[in-house]
């Protein structure tokens, strides 16, 4: 069946939400009535997703506030079920060329990566992606090397990948669109790609877990005062940071920290150093390469910021920056390691 793609707002998909979803396209699946709001729900729930990603399950992290469900015995349960659900179950004969990297991890999450027969050069997390075929990288595809692996399903995301998404379909090849810009789209997308690829119950298991984990975080931002102020870097020529509205942006709210830009004209956009300094953040974070600490301090009049004087300049090599600027359920991962180089 070919799919086009289009917009879901405030539907259900077999009982998961896809509330302020945009960019998927699904047709013919039925819906069915379920609270829209996860933190709401209190049923307990053992997660039994394939899960490499997150390999650091502890019960008792400084930073794991669990209002949930869960006791230290359900997450013994679960580090039992990752280690030996990896690799899927059973054979399917889709083939899946995937295109983006937020997409990638997720359908390996769900156990489907023996289906990926192609991906892009950034599709580089979990390893086991990295033996299979590239079609090219994120804005330069090859489509005849997409045609010839005869896909049944073509993931795409947005942006520069708009195009190319547009040719598929006018080649009636089956597409699939996704460009999560929030965590609530996040989740949104995992429930979805569970149904695509028939992994519903994983899928859900998975987006409860995510949806009760960031609930935590949520209530323990609320709770905490003083919030260090924190400017993060996400590109050097010319200086660019994220505001409150970017997925970056909201992962900080998460991480109970305050951003010094919290509105800008994009939601990922030009600032001028001048202004950096005037709002003397207290921790600074890159997120791209080429840069150092040295290259921080050395910045005209940035000598004086508190971030320089008491050395809480963090760079790539401190903090994956795929765990913060890719959306998905390494999210988590990389929301305890912003509260770790913040607040410890």
């Amino acid at each position: 069946m070919h799919i086009k793609n289009y917009e879901l707002r405030d539907m259900e998909i077999q009982g998961m939400p896809c509330k302020n979803w945009a960019g998927v396209g699904i047709q013919g699946m039925p819906c069915k009535n379920r609270p829209n709001d996860r933190s709401q729900i209190t049923k307990r729930v053992k997660p039994a997703f394939h899960y490499p990603l997150m390999r650091k399950l502890e019960a008792c992290d400084t930073f794991s506030i669990f209002h949930s469900p869960f006791s230290i015995l359900h997450f013994l349960l679960l580090a039992l079920v990752l280690a030996s659900c990896i690799k899927p179950l059973q054979q399917s004969s889709d083939r899946y060329v995937v295109l983006s990297p937020e997409i990638a991890e997720m359908l390996a999450c769900l156990g489907v990566s023996d289906r990926i027969v192609g991906i892009t050069a950034e599709c580089d997390y979990p390893p086991e992606l990295q033996n299979i075929q590239s079609v090219g990288n994120f804005g330069q595809f090859s489509l005849e090397r997409i045609i010839a692996l005869n896909p049944s399903v073509v993931f795409t995301t947005a942006l520069e990948q708009n195009e190319i998404t547009a040719q598929l379909n006018r080649l009636n090849i089956s597409t699939y669109q996704f460009y999560p810009q929030s965590i609530e789209e996040m989740i949104a997308m995992i429930d979805s790609l569970g149904v695509i690829v028939g992994k519903e119950a994983t899928a859900d298991s998975l987006s409860r877990y995510l949806s009760d984990r960031f609930e935590g975080f949520r209530q323990l931002s609320q709770s905490r005062t003083n919030k260090s102020k924190v400017y993060i870097e996400i590109y050097g020529n010319p200086i660019m940071s994220a505001d409150n509205s970017s997925y970056l942006g909201q992962l900080l709210e998460y991480a109970g920290v305050e951003n010094i830009f919290p509105s800008l004209i994009r939601d990922y956009a030009r600032v001028n150093a001048e202004d950096v300094v005037i709002l003397n953040p207290d921790v600074i974070i890159l997120t791209y390469p080429g840069v150092s600490v040295d290259d921080v301090k050395n910045r005209k009049g940035w000598g004086d910021i508190n971030a320089v004087l008491n050395g809480k300049i963090y760079t790539i090599d401190d903090v994956n920056p795929d765990l913060i600027l890719r959306a998905g359920a390494r999210n988590i991962e990389g929301i305890e390691k912003l509260m770790r180089i913040v607040y410890e």
